[in-house]
This record gives structure tokens, C-alpha cells and sequence, in this order.
């Protein structure tokens, strides 16, 4: 699968590489809510740069873990969106609703 996660001092990080469309989101869901689960994370950073394709169902992968870190009290962030994703998500107005960060995240960018 095209999906890891490792802990950092911020909280925990999910890295996705690939397509992310209907035949990987039911998994990658699954995937996302087994994280916040286990961890219960104050902050989950959704890594998109590796990211090379996606579809509408990428947006309700997106949606399903804001959604449960909102629920939790806690923070999601899309990391590194590449074009083509970006203006999947950016045309849906998940941009107005996430937030989207570039490099390393830093402490004082995820403080809230």
C-alpha cells in the first residue's frame, strides 16, 4: 500500500505516494482512522508530495480526516499538495476549510 505514517515531536505524519482515487480511498479511510485511533494525535500532517493523481475521491479522504481530527479536538493539515491535486481540492473549496503547508512543518505553523 501506498501509505505510511511515522510519529514526530508535532504529532503524527501520513505519507501517501500514488493515485488516490476510488479504488485506493475506502482503504486509505480506513487507513487515516486507524491513526487518529491508535495515536489520537494533537496533530495529523497528511503528506501529499509524492502524490501524482487525483480524483473526487480523494476529496472525501481529505474531508473524512479533517472531519475526525476536528471531532477530537485536533489539527490536519495537507502537506505539500502537488498542481494536479491542489486544484482537485482548490476547485471542491477544501482549501478554504483545511490548511495547506509547504516544507517542514514547524511548531509555531501548527500551533493551533
Amino acid at each position: 500500500m501506498p501509505i505510511s505514517h511515522r510519529k514526530i515531536e508535532e504529532g503524527i505524519v501520513v505519507e501517501y505516494s500514488g493515485e488516490l482515487g476510488h479504488h485506493e480511498a475506502k482503504e486509505t479511510m480506513r487507513y487515516l482512522e486507524n491513526i487518529i485511533d491508535l495515536y489520537a494525535p494533537r496533530r495529523l500532517i497528511f503528506d501529499l508530495s509524492k502524490l501524482t493523481f487525483m480524483d473526487s475521491s480523494g476529496i472525501a479522504v481529505v474531508m473524512c480526516g479533517y472531519r475526525n481530527m476536528r471531532d477530537i479536538g485536533a489539527s490536519f493539515f495537507l502537506k505539500d499538495v502537488p498542481p494536479q491535486p491542489r486544484k482537485v481540492l482548490s476547485a471542491a473549496g477544501v482549501d478554504r476549510i483545511v490548511r495547506f503547508t509547504e516544507g517542514r512543518v514547524h511548531n509555531d505553523e501548527i500551533a493551533k
